[in-house]
């Protein structure tokens, strides 16, 4: 027998289908209730972690197992839809496979909405599609607070705080950030205009990244502490997860 495998499948884990040639498998299902540090207490000497599922799954994990990993060693397997990190650390055009991921998961960057605070891996960005801009869709009024400077914007239709460069989906709001970066800082990436058409155009051009050639109607703003304000609540998407009636959040990475 060889390596010993502990595959933990998540929301999205369904279409995960890893293959181990001449080794000891065995899997468990995770949710919100699940006993991780029961778990962790029963991990075997050498037995190698894979998380297996999309990027709620993994957004679960880290925040769930916070404070347990120790000198764990973990392994991602991406399945289902929203794979934003993979695409992040591994690049959109490499197939999916179990890749290590330990030194992504350490140091976080944190969100904290009214009272509760927890981890993120990707980023924040408003529920937003290119059909919704067309059909239904209406802007907000955004203020912007980054390491205490604060910027108002009329006409929003997305703001993004982001550790990586993809979020919401395949959006790569922030084509330049780097989520393991020497100066360990946040982008805010603001995309305003009057126009619901020319915001169309430019939203269409967000999933390669293109959107911020357009300097008259994208602003990013970088910083270690960032604070989004809207004038209504509005629909939130945090790595995956859809959170409604949010007025404000706040974003930290040091």
């Amino acid at each position: 027998m060889g390596e010993k495998y502990c595959v933990l499948c998540g929301s999205g884990s369904e279409s995960c289908d890893l293959a181990f040639s001449d080794a000891e498998v065995r899997k468990l299902e995770f949710g919100k209730d699940f006993d991780f540090k029961g778990f962790f207490e029963s991990l075997e000497s050498g037995e190698k972690l894979v998380v297996a599922g999309d990027d709620s799954a993994l957004n679960l994990f880290v925040n769930k197992s916070s404070g347990l990993l120790a000198q764990t060693q973990v392994f991602y397997c991406p399945s289902g839809e929203g794979c934003d990190f993979y695409k992040d650390i591994a690049g959109a055009e490499q197939q999916p496979v179990f890749v290590e991921i330990t030194h992504y998961i350490h140091n976080l960057p944190s969100v904290r909405m009214g009272l509760k605070a927890r981890k993120f891996l990707n980023g924040t960005g408003l529920d937003l599609s290119a059909k919704k801009v067309l059909f239904g869709a209406k802007p907000v009024n955004v203020s912007v607070t980054v390491d205490g400077e604060t910027k108002s914007y009329s006409d929003v239709w997305l703001v993004s705080c982001v550790n990586g460069r993809f979020c919401c989906g395949g959006m790569m709001a922030v084509p330049d950030q780097e989520r393991l970066g020497k100066k360990g800082t946040l982008s805010c990436m603001i995309l305003h205009n009057k126009s619901r058409l020319g915001t169309y155009f430019a939203f269409s051009s967000i999933y390669k990244g293109e959107h911020v050639k357009r300097t008259g109607m994208v602003e990013i703003l970088r910083g270690h502490n960032i604070t989004v304000s809207f004038d209504r609540p509005v629909a939130v998407l945090l790595d995956g997860e859809k959170l409604s009636d949010v007025s404000e959040y706040s974003v930290s990475k040091f």
